[in-house]
């Protein structure tokens, strides 16, 4: 059975600097080598006690396989496919144990699926494009070994034996959930990275979600320096932060005086309005924005602004506004409203692009 609708768009790749094979190339042999032995390795950088069948295929990313291949699931009169690919973009300065928790919900929610869990560290915002596109290439490469990226008939897939047993048939169902800014960030570069990628539309509209959590502020100086101030936990090194924030927050408005173009954040807040920001997100993709009166990071007046943004051009939004619940903290206040909005919206996300 297949699920989806005829494309009426493809899918718009924007220019950009660098090439989508020079940032491949960073790091090929240590990924591909992963890649040969993934079923024989323990990631260097988990152990047993903190690894929930995670391991580490680059620099902040993780890759977790599903036990059976894709399309075995049996699935019940009236129920919805789950997704192919959970990809899943921590908050800045996330430890792996708190992002374990929604990997964890995830497992419950939808066995057997394949996630992506891509950290966001301080150094995001110093490292420059190139490095931060770098670090997400493997990203790229689990994804096209999914059949989330078209490739051109000609093109050889070279992502080896350990992802080519995932590939599906059908159209992908892809699953986002990004958190605060920071993970609206990685996901925002893991978009440039694949607009470098050649790419032809896919026959049938593909199922897809995107879950915000706490995001998208407007990044104002004092919110932007409580979140390094969680990120960063030395207490001298958070101070010299603090200092660096505040020049660059000069520096920014004085090149948006001098040139006006728009600043990151700025250009971030609008790619998560754009139809095309993936290969496989189109104006059926069903969105979910999380949020709260008690967040003290991004104020729910900003969120509720993209949100009422996002109605205004047409795309198809819910939104779980909690009353008291922290910073990324919602589903930690109440778990069964958190998850049965995601699983709802996903369910939504599926029959959209039904026959």
């Amino acid at each position: 059975m297949m699920w989806g609708r005829r494309v009426c768009a493809t899918y718009s790749r924007r220019p950009h600097a660098i090439s989508y094979s020079t940032a491949r190339d960073t790091g090929r042999g240590g990924y591909h080598r992963f890649l040969g032995t993934m079923a024989s390795i323990s990631s260097p950088t988990l152990t047993p006690s903190d690894d929930p069948g995670f391991v580490s295929i680059g620099k902040g990313v993780y890759l977790s396989r599903p036990q059976n291949s894709v399309g075995q699931e049996v699935l019940e009169q009236g129920s919805v496919p789950p997704p192919t690919v959970i990809l899943i973009f921590g908050w800045m300065g996330a430890r792996l144990p708190h992002l374990y928790k929604y990997t964890k919900a995830y497992d419950s929610l939808f066995p057997n699926v394949t996630k992506i869990l891509i950290r966001s560290e301080a150094a995001y915002f110093w490292n420059g494009e190139k490095k931060n596109e770098a670090h997400l290439a493997p990203v790229v490469e689990v994804l096209r070994g999914l059949g989330c990226v078209p490739s051109k008939p000609t093109n050889p897939m070279r992502v080896g034996d350990a992802i080519e047993p995932l590939m599906m048939n059908g159209p992908p169902r892809v699953l986002m959930h990004a958190f605060s800014n920071g993970g609206c960030f990685q996901l925002a570069t893991l978009s440039s990275l694949l607009s470098h990628s050649p790419a032809s539309p896919f026959n049938l509209l593909p199922p897809s979600a995107l879950i915000i959590d706490s995001a998208p502020g407007s990044g104002g100086i004092r919110a932007t320096q409580r979140a390094f101030s969680s990120a960063i936990r030395n207490p001298i090194i958070r101070h010299i932060a603090n200092g660096l924030i505040a020049l660059i927050y000069l520096y920014a408005y004085a090149a948006y005086f001098i040139t006006r173009r728009p600043n990151m954040l700025d250009r971030m807040r609008a790619l998560l309005l754009e139809p095309g920001m993936f290969p496989w997100t189109h104006m059926e993709t069903r969105r979910l924005y999380v949020f709260s009166n008690g967040d003290d990071i991004v104020p729910v007046g900003e969120v509720e602004r993209h949100v009422e943004e996002a109605v205004r051009r047409g795309w198809v939004v819910r939104r779980e506004r909690f009353d008291s619940s922290m910073h990324v903290a919602h589903a930690r206040l109440d778990a069964a409203r958190y998850w049965g909005a995601v699983k709802e919206v996903w369910e939504e996300a599926v029959r959209a692009v039904e026959d």
